[in-house]
Formats: C-alpha cells, sequence, structure tokens
C-alpha cells in the first residue's frame, strides 16, 4: 500500500478529485486516499470485505468521503462516472484480459487523470520473487 500511495502522493491531483478502488477489499487504500482528500467509490464483488470496509471509514471518519458499492468492478467503469484516479491493487484482469481490465478502466478515467496498478502476481501466475511489490505503475491519462 506504501508504494500506492507514494505514487498517489506523486501525482497533481487536487484534494475532491474522484477516485475508484477496484476490488477494494476491506477498504484500507479507499480510506487512505478518502484521508487525502479523494472522494472515493470502493468497488469489491465480496459483501464480508464491503461491510468491513464501511465500518473502517466509519471509525477512521475521512470526512464522509468513502462509499463501497458491493458487485461487479465493471458497474462503475461502464455507468457513465468519470474518475480522476483509479487503483486497481492485487486483483487480476476483471474484464477477460489484461489489456480489456486496462481498457475499461481508462474508459472511466478522465483525460488527466491517473491509473494505478499494483500487483503481486506475474502474468503467468507465478508468484514474484521480489521484496514488496512485482509491479506499481501510475500512468497519466
Amino acid at each position: 500500500l506504501a508504494d500506492v500511495l507514494r505514487l498517489v502522493d506523486s501525482t497533481d491531483l487536487a484534494p475532491g478529485a474522484h477516485a475508484v478502488d477496484l476490488g477494494c477489499g476491506k477498504g484500507v487504500c479507499a480510506v487512505a486516499l478518502a484521508e487525502r482528500g479523494f472522494s472515493v467509490l470502493g468497488v469489491d464483488g465480496f459483501q464480508p470485505f464491503i461491510e468491513q470496509a464501511r465500518r473502517r471509514a466509519e471509525l477512521e471518519k475521512p470526512d464522509d468521503r468513502g462509499v463501497f458499492w458491493p458487485g461487479d468492478f465493471r458497474a462503475p467503469l461502464s455507468g457513465g462516472l468519470e474518475f480522476a484516479l483509479a487503483t486497481l491493487i492485487s486483483v487480476g484482469p476483471f474484464a477477460g484480459d489484461h489489456a480489456a481490465t486496462i481498457g475499461a478502466i481508462r474508459e472511466a478515467v478522465r483525460p488527466g487523470g491517473w491509473i494505478v496498478i499494483a500487483t503481486r502476481v506475474l502474468t503467468t501466475g507465478a508468484p514474484a520473487k521480489t521484496i514488496g511489490m512485482t509491479a506499481a505503475a501510475a500512468a497519466p491519462l
């Protein structure tokens, strides 16, 4: 998470910018983004994680900037919403292959926005042989 947040902190995105955390899990990254001033939508397909993310947000009180949706990651990407930042952490391709997944995310990120992808699993499925993340990359659009 520290690598992701360093990348996010290096962007020029202003407080209040809309972010989506795809595969938000228990809300750790989403709440950290809210604490940095982002208006965050966290999405995860596992309802118990969404419930834990909501509790985390309530406890840490990031100024009510976090909203958590249970369901398919593709829903906010195809629903006409536009984000300044999209994060995908430790989640494999959810829209087919890697190219289709990145393409789906790109469609929902506004020009000048950022996509941050971090993973510990190589495309072959083999575990990483490095300490920390295999990749943590941010790309402006």
